[in-house]
């Protein structure tokens, strides 16, 4: 037998194992793409979601401190992020103003003092005195709960009942009733008779 004769011998032998070895397996025939493992799906798929939940936060002296009402809320236990579809807030204070926010999409992060909202963001002021208050309109928005405060980098429109600012950048103390504009502020007052 020549070198030749072995070596396709070999091949044969090869390639009918390698054929023996596919068709015994249960999904020979399965030529859809192959999905990743099952541990990965799990590390990034929800542990849990709520669909239209309404949760209710107190303060440690039991008054009501905010509410967050929304479409659904998905968390995801390998970053301990929960997802918001249409969040719909309202930080209610007793010594000042309430403010009610929604937007789009949100996102709470860990430890769940600090919620990411974004889309179409829309925060309102409701004076306890029954004046109209403040909106602020941006497109995300970083809300600090423990803090009572609310700040982004992006573009900001507020309007009252007589103006109207536009700035880049915002710092607002809630509880102060105090908004700082950080720059490119430009706005339009309409003197009231």
């Amino acid at each position: 037998m020549g070198f030749k004769r072995i070596t396709t011998l070999i091949l044969l032998l090869i390639l009918g194992y390698g054929l023996f070895t596919f068709l015994n397996q249960p999904d020979a025939f399965n030529l859809t793409a192959p999905t990743s493992d099952k541990k990965e799906d799990a590390a990034i798929s929800p542990d849990f979601f709520m669909e239209s939940p309404v949760i209710t936060q107190y303060t440690t002296q039991g008054e009501r401190d905010y509410i967050v009402v929304a479409e659904k809320v998905s968390h995801f236990p390998h970053n301990d992020i929960s997802l918001i579809d249409q969040p719909d807030i309202l930080i209610t204070r007793k010594q000042s103003s309430d403010w009610h926010t929604t937007s789009r999409q949100g996102r709470i992060l860990p430890g769940g003092d600090v919620m990411e909202l974004w889309d179409n963001v829309v925060v309102r002021e409701q004076k306890t005195t029954g004046n109209p208050g403040m909106i602020i309109t941006t497109e995300f928005l970083t809300v600090y709960a423990d803090q009572n405060q609310a700040k982004t980098k992006r573009p900001v429109t507020i309007k009252t009942v007589n103006s109207v600012v536009n700035a880049v950048g915002m710092n607002a103390y809630l509880d102060e009733e105090r908004v700082e504009l950080l720059s490119n502020v430009r706005g339009t007052y309409e003197v009231q008779d």
